[in-house]
C-alpha cells in the first residue's frame, strides 16, 4: 500500500512496573524486556511488528530513564541510531506519554500509532493491514482505537461499544470500565462490544487539540516538561520537576472517553496482553497433561498448570490448575485462576520493604550487568559480565575494598595511576579509596568474580569521576 508508506510513526510505550508476572518480572526488568514466548522479548517483537518500511517510519520509544541502555542493547546499533528515545524521569501514566509523543512529532500532521510494548500479537501481516485501515480515519481527524473481539467474559479489560460504520471503521458509542462478570457475559454476546487493547492512532495535531479540549492541565504541564527537556547522549531526557508535576492519568479517561472524535477498528487477530500468569499459560505450548513447564521442573500427577523454574529444582506433586514460579531469590505459588490477584501480594511485599519486589539477582547495566552470588555481613560476592568494548565508570569507594578474579576474557584495569591487563585465572586487589575502572577491550565478553569487603556494601557507595553513560550526578 504505497499511500501509507512512511506516514505511520510508531510510538512504543515501554513503562510499567512489571508486577503482574512477579517474580519473573520486576521493576528493574519488566515483562516487556523478558523472553517469555520466544528468544525475543515482547519489546523486541513490538518493534519488529512496526518495522515494515511500507507502513512505518522509524519508531519513537517512550521509556523510563533507567531502562534506556537496556533498550539500546535490544535495538542493536543500526536500529538505535534511527530511533528516538524519550526518557521519563518518573512514571505519569499514558496521557502524559501520548502528549509528549505528539509534542515531539516532526510534523504536526504525522499519524502516530500509540502501542504498548508488552502485548503479544504474532500475526504481523494482519496487524499491518489493520494499521493501514486506521490511516484514513486518522487523516480525517479521528482518534482511532483498535478493539479486540472478546473470546471470554473477561472482567479485567475495559470495553468499547461501537455504533454505525464510518469509512474503514465505526463510530464509538461508548467506553465501559472493567465490568462485573454478569455485565461482561452480556458484552460477550453482543457483537458491538470489543476489548480495549490500549492501541491508538491519530494525527499529532488531533491528539493535541483533543488534549487541549479535554485535559488542558496535562497538555500545559507536558509542554513545560518537553520545552525544558535536554539532550542526554543523543536521547531526550524530560525535565524531572516539570514532568513530575503532570497529573497521572490514563489517555483513555483523560481524552478517549470524552472526545467526540473517536472511532474504533476491530482487530481480527490473535492478541494477548499477558496481564497475568494464567494468560501466559493460555498461549504457551503445553504437554500431554496440559502443563506448561520451563526450566528444572519435575511434575507428578499435575495437570493444567504453569510451572517455571530459573533457580532450584521445582518439584510438584498431585496439584492441578496452579501457577508455581521459582526464581533464585523468590517463589510464587497460587491457584491459576487467582493469578490476577498478585497485586495484593506485591503490595504486601512493598509494605514490608522486600527488595525482591523491584530487583532480581541479576542487574543490567549499560556496560553489561552483574549477578549477586552471595551476600552476608561484611562481604558480598558478584559475577560481573562486561560487554565487548565497554567499560565501567572511573570511580572510587568510601567504605569498601574489592578483589577481582578474571574467569573469562582479559580485563584492562585502572588502579590509581597504573593501567594493566589481568588475564584469566589471575586477580587484582582494589583497596578502599583507590580510583579504579574495569574495561573490556577484547571481542568476547569479560567475566569477573568480584568480592567486596567492608562495613557498608550498598550500591550508592560509588563516587564516579568519569562515566561513558552520563551518570556522574548519581
Amino acid at each position: 500500500m504505497d499511500n501509507t508508506k512512511q506516514i505511520i510513526t510508531p510510538v512504543v510505550l515501554s513503562g510499567g512496573s512489571g508486577t503482574r508476572l512477579w517474580p519473573l518480572s520486576r521493576s528493574n526488568q519488566p515483562k516487556q524486556f523478558i523472553s517469555l514466548l520466544s528468544q525475543k522479548s515482547l519489546f523486541e517483537q513490538t518493534v519488529d511488528r512496526c518495522s515494515s518500511s511500507s507502513y512505518f517510519s522509524s519508531p519513537v520509544i517512550i521509556t523510563s530513564q533507567k531502562h534506556r541502555f537496556l533498550i539500546k542493547k535490544m535495538l542493536g546499533t543500526d536500529t538505535s541510531k534511527k530511533t528516538k528515545i524519550i526518557m521519563e524521569p518518573c512514571g505519569r501514566n499514558t496521557a502524559a506519554a501520548v502528549c509528549i509523543a505528539a509534542l515531539a512529532a516532526q510534523n504536526i500532521d504525522d499519524v502516530l500509532l500509540i502501542i504498548p510494548s508488552d502485548h503479544y500479537i504474532p500475526d504481523h501481516q494482519a496487524f499491518e493491514k489493520a494499521m493501514a485501515q486506521g490511516v484514513s480515519l486518522s487523516q480525517k481527524g479521528h482518534l482511532v482505537v483498535f478493539g479486540i473481539k472478546p473470546t471470554s467474559p473477561h472482567t479485567g479489560f475495559g470495553y468499547i461499544e461501537r455504533s454505525h460504520p464510518i469509512d474503514t471503521g465505526f463510530n464509538v458509542k461508548s467506553f465501559h470500565e472493567k465490568p462485573d462478570e454478569k455485565t461482561a457475559e452480556s458484552f460477550l454476546r453482543d457483537s458491538n462490544f470489543f476489548w480495549n487493547a490500549g492501541i491508538f492512532m491519530g494525527k499529532a495535531s488531533t491528539i493535541l487539540a483533543e488534549l487541549e479540549k479535554h485535559a488542558p492541565y496535562i497538555l500545559e504541564d507536558a509542554r513545560k516538561a518537553w520545552e525544558k527537556s535536554t539532550d542526554d547522549l543523543g536521547d531526550v531526557l524530560l525535565n524531572h520537576d516539570a514532568f513530575a508535576a503532570i497529573q497521572s492519568e490514563a489517555f483513555d479517561t483523560a481524552v478517549m472517553e470524552k472526545t467526540d472524535a473517536s472511532a474504533v477498528i476491530p482487530l481480527d487477530l490473535e492478541w494477548n496482553d499477558l496481564g497475568c500468569w494464567e494468560a501466559l499459560w493460555s498461549i504457551s505450548e503445553k504437554d500431554k497433561n496440559n502443563n506448561v513447564s520451563m526450566g528444572a521442573v519435575f511434575a507428578c500427577d499435575v495437570k493444567n498448570s504453569y510451572l517455571h523454574s530459573e533457580g532450584p529444582v521445582l518439584g510438584v506433586l498431585g496439584l492441578d490448575d496452579i501457577v508455581a514460579v521459582s526464581m533464585k531469590d523468590a517463589v510464587f505459588i497460587a491457584p491459576k485462576n487467582r493469578s490476577e490477584d498478585i497485586k495484593e501480594l506485591v503490595n504486601d511485599l512493598k509494605e514490608a520493604q522486600q527488595v525482591e519486589v523491584d530487583e532480581n539477582l541479576y542487574s543490567m547495566r549499560p556496560w553489561g550487568g552483574y549477578e549477586i552470588l552471595e551476600e552476608q555481613n561484611g562481604f558480598k560476592v558478584k559475577k560481573l559480565t562486561i560487554d565487548s568494548g565497554a567499560r565501567l565508570s572511573l570511580q572510587k569507594h568510601k567504605h569498601r575494598s574489592e578483589h577481582w578474579v578474571v574467569v573469562s576474557g582479559i580485563a584492562t584495569v585502572t588502579c590509581n595511576d597504573d593501567v594493566f591487563d589481568v588475564p584469566v585465572n589471575e586477580s587484582v586487589y582494589i583497596p578502599c579509596g583507590a580510583v579504579h575502572r574495569i574495561e573490556n577491550r577484547a571481542e568476547q565478553p569479560l567475566e569477573i568474580i568480584e568480592v567486596q569487603t567492608g562495613h557498608y556494601l550498598g550500591e550508592d557507595d560509588i563516587f564516579r569521576i568519569e562515566d561513558d553513560y552520563n551518570r556522574l550526578e548519581d
